[in-house]
């Protein structure tokens, strides 16, 4: 038996001389399809969280705070990281039991925002979030068993409502603009990118670190200390 390789298809039984071949590609994970829908899945969660997060800072603390995670983009990269998890977790979990389901997305979005988290405070020094106060905290406040029963309900609203939405109505419409995802992905990148950086830069700055090198110098001036603290307001510097 043949598993992967071409596949040959004969025109008639008798005539060995005159066959068709039909080749078919060992099956890719990844696809330039699969990117183009993981990328809208990230930008259009990571705006839709950071409404979310804004209107409830708004309404609990009575004040509007910056709450974006990139430099440039009005995004928030930690909505966009949980929501292509939920999408990702939805394709393999679409036939299990909700209560399954909903175990297996409390868990990733559990797993996306401690691994955020310790990413950030061992890299730059800062934080965004702290749910100490909460109930029933986890991994030193990175997560708590509150936050996680929210990632179990929206990763089963999103498996049930906000992927058939996408593929049949999203997808399709960005399949006419071809160019649309590539430049989406392009000025990401870019701003990822400078994003690092530019935090970088500023917990050395916070740490009395004057800038030395061209980078640290061209970045003290493209995203200075008070540009920095008004853009991630929702950050604090981590004590020594």
């Amino acid at each position: 038996m043949q598993l992967i390789g071409p596949r040959t298809t004969a025109t008639s039984a008798g005539d060995r001389g005159n066959e068709k071949h039909e080749v078919t590609h060992p099956h890719r994970l990844v696809t330039w399809s699969t990117i183009e829908r993981l990328t809208w899945v990230f930008v259009i969660t990571s705006f839709v969280g950071l409404i979310i997060e804004t209107i409830y800072h708004l309404a609990v603390y009575g004040e509007l705070q910056s709450r974006v995670g990139l430099v440039l983009l009005p995004l928030s990269p930690i909505y966009g990281a949980g929501g292509v998890a939920m999408v990702l977790a939805s394709d393999y979990s679409k036939h299990l039991s909700l209560p399954v389901s909903f175990v297996i997305f409390a868990v990733l979005g559990a797993l996306v925002e401690v691994v955020t988290a310790s990413w950030m405070e061992s890299s730059i020094g800062m934080m965004s979030w702290d749910y100490s106060d909460l109930p029933l905290p986890l991994a030193g406040g990175k997560t708590s068993v509150v936050v996680m029963a929210i990632w179990g309900v929206m990763g089963v609203v999103c498996m049930k409502v906000v992927v058939p939405a996408l593929d049949e109505h999203l997808m399709p419409l960005v399949a006419t603009v071809p160019m649309a995802t590539k430049v989406l992905v392009a000025v990401l990148v870019v701003d990822i990118v400078l994003t690092i950086v530019a935090e970088n830069c500023w917990s050395l700055r916070m740490e009395g670190v004057l800038p030395e090198t061209p980078v640290q110098k061209a970045f003290a001036l493209l995203f200075s200390d008070e540009f920095m603290a008004r853009r991630f307001a929702s950050m604090w510097q981590i004590a020594a």
